[in-house]
């Protein structure tokens, strides 16, 4: 959320809180009292998801490799 000059209060209460695009209300907020003149925005983050995916497949990836590294001691 990205507040305009004069946010409302439910606006205010929502700065910090991320939405995915589908979920996000529509603004001007119904309670906002100022809806006529309501300039606050959403604000565009990364997809924090496809890191999480590629964490998941480098760890899926080290532990596939662990389980056919030959156990035999190098010497």
């Amino acid at each position: 959320m990205a507040p305009g000059d004069a946010p409302c209060a439910p606006v205010r209460a929502m700065v910090g809180k991320r939405f995915l695009v589908a979920q996000a209300p529509a603004l001007p907020l119904l309670e906002c009292p100022w809806s006529d003149d309501c300039d606050c925005q959403f604000r565009h983050h990364d997809d924090r998801r496809a890191e999480e995916r590629a964490e998941k497949r480098a760890a899926s990836a080290l532990e596939r490799h662990r389980r056919n590294a030959d156990p035999t001691p190098v010497k």
